[in-house]
This record gives C-alpha cells, sequence and structure tokens, in this order.
C-alpha cells in the first residue's frame, strides 16, 4: 500500500487542487480530506501555494501551477513566445490567457493572465496539453495580436504562417487578419 504522499508523487504531477487530491486518495468525505491535508501540510509533505492549491515541495513546475490558479486559462504570450524565440526580451513573469484579467503573485512569482473572449479560449487549436496547457508559437503570437494594439516580434524565421492564418478564424476578427497579412509582407520582405 502506498503512502498518501507517494499516491500523489507517482502521478508526475507537482501541483494538485483540492479536487485533485481527493480523487487521487480515493476521498469522498471532503471534511476528513482537509484534516489529512492539513496534516501533511503541517508535516511539511505538502505546500499550500494559496487556498485549495498545493504542491510537493518548493521545486513545483510554475507552469502546471499558473494553469491551475484560474481555469480555464492556458499559458501564452510572452512566455512561449520567450521560449520559443520569437522575441529575445526575457520577462520572469508567466503570461496565461484566461477568462478574465488579473495579476497575482505566489511565493515570489507573477502570473499575468489576460482575458480572451470564450470561444476562442475553449478551442483547442494550437493548445498543447499535458502538465499543463500551452500555446504553440503560432497561437501564442496569434493570442500577442488579439491582446496587445501593437506588438513587434524579433524572430518570425520559425513561423508555419499556413498554420498562423488557419489558426486566426478562431478569433473572429476581421482586424486580425489584417494583422498577420502585415506581418507576413513585411517579414517575407526582410527575408
Amino acid at each position: 500500500m502506498f503512502s498518501k504522499i507517494s499516491i500523489l508523487i507517482r502521478t508526475g504531477k507537482t501541483v494538485f487542487s483540492f479536487n485533485e487530491i481527493c480523487l487521487n486518495w480515493c476521498e469522498t468525505d471532503y471534511n476528513r480530506a482537509s484534516v489529512k491535508i492539513h496534516y501533511y501540510v503541517k508535516k511539511g509533505e505538502l505546500i499550500n501555494i494559496r487556498n485549495g492549491l498545493y504542491a510537493l515541495n518548493e521545486n513545483y513546475d510554475r507552469l502546471e501551477a499558473a494553469n491551475k490558479l484560474y481555469k480555464p486559462s492556458y499559458i501564452s504570450l510572452e512566455t512561449v513566445l520567450f521560449r520559443n524565440n520569437i522575441i529575445f526580451q526575457y520577462n520572469s513573469s508567466i503570461f496565461l490567457l484566461s477568462y478574465l484579467s488579473r495579476e497575482i503573485i505566489v511565493n515570489g512569482d507573477t502570473y499575468v493572465y489576460k482575458k480572451i473572449k470564450d470561444t476562442a479560449l475553449c478551442n483547442p487549436l494550437g493548445i498543447i496539453t499535458g502538465k499543463y496547457s500551452i500555446a504553440n508559437t503560432e497561437r501564442a503570437i496569434l493570442d500577442s495580436l488579439y491582446t496587445y494594439s501593437e506588438y513587434y516580434f524579433d524572430n518570425l524565421n520559425t513561423v508555419n504562417w499556413d498554420r498562423l492564418f488557419e489558426y486566426s478564424e478562431i478569433y473572429e476578427r476581421k482586424n486580425l487578419k489584417t494583422k498577420i497579412d502585415k506581418l507576413y509582407k513585411k517579414h517575407n520582405k526582410n527575408a
């Protein structure tokens, strides 16, 4: 029989909501689950990141936590663009798209949530899921063009333009296609 903490470790995740812990522990009594979680937090085997959100230790995956602070959400914008060498200026904040706009600080990490309309938020096109949900390069570019009135990209050499034009349909904005056309022409002029 596995201990309660080893059951969580075996999932491969580092961050858990209260409900996820209950599911993994097969605990249907929320009061009893709350007492057990409090016991493990007091013992130092779980860390209370935020109300209802727990980590196995201080080295938890910040991107995993980002997705669980507000749901639904996915990692995008500067976080993805920098990781994929589309922009070169580093920003330590983690940027996400969600149903609300909010900036929060949790354990010294800044999470910036930008609001996007539900039809785009809930469309899985260009979203990679696993331990967390994250936009691919093209989706992150479109999210940036949708979210900000102006946006500068340092390097568009790896962009799949066909995918970019295809994904643009989910935002239901005519001016977005105009922005992509301008970006495409500028990139090909400079290439």
